[in-house]
């Protein structure tokens, strides 16, 4: 089991207290869990990163081996992902599917900040296009220039908050509105943090659409609670 808690000797006492009813051994600091590094820092908080995951996706996509450039953001804002359907077919030199696996399980894990990016990807999965995988290249460029970056827990007060915005049509595309109906709906965005540290996060397409601004944002709540 884990055991976390605000000092080390409450948890000393809890082992002991465990150690009268079963037979069990202290296994000493909790530094990885199912991939996930953990590191306690100098200031009390503490850091959870996932480096060997990120080079497992860089080794799928060959991107360790050639030694491309970085990139500073995890999406194009200029650039929005469609169904691309007269797009060029996408050539399958990597496995779309398994590095967009991986790449969930990292963003639910340690990374909130590429939400929105793999979500797109995500969404192209049985038929990806050239684009589609331009796009999942672009969030690993970025994974390769902040190889040792993670989620970093501050705990603060017991609370719990919920933060949650809409983006009333941004994926809107009127050349491919006739085909994806989805083009014409509203992006949820939210976050519910616990103590000032965030457990839950999202970025997912609406299920309606949304007629006004006012209705995206009620929508983005909604889908929150």
């Amino acid at each position: 089991m884990i055991l976390l808690g605000p000092s080390a000797s409450k948890l000393d006492t809890i082992v002991s207290l465990l150690q009268q009813q079963f037979k069990i051994s202290n296994e000493g600091d909790l530094c990885d869990y199912l991939g996930i590094q953990m590191k306690q820092r100098s200031d009390g908080t503490l850091e959870l990163m996932q480096p060997h995951l990120i080079q497992s996706i860089l080794h799928d996509l060959k991107l360790a081996e050639n030694h491309p450039k970085s990139t500073p953001v995890p999406s194009l804002t200029s650039r929005i992902l469609t169904q691309d359907s007269e797009g060029v077919d996408f050539d399958g030199h990597f496995d779309y599917c398994s590095v967009i696996r991986k790449l969930n399980y990292l963003e639910k894990s340690t990374r909130p900040e590429i939400a929105y990016a793999i979500h797109q990807c995500t969404r192209f999965c049985t038929a990806p296009k050239k684009s589609h995988g331009e796009a999942v290249k672009q969030i690993s460029r970025y994974l390769l220039g902040t190889f040792d970056k993670g989620l970093i827990l501050s705990p603060t007060k017991a609370s719990c908050k919920c933060w949650a915005d809409a983006s009333h049509t941004g994926e809107w595309a009127r050349m491919n509105a006739d085909i994806d109906a989805t083009t014409a709906k509203s992006r949820s965005g939210y976050v519910i943090l616990y103590a000032g540290c965030p457990l839950i996060w999202a970025s997912k397409l609406q299920t309606e659409i949304a007629l006004s601004s006012t209705e995206a944002e009620y929508i983005a709540l909604s889908q929150s609670l």
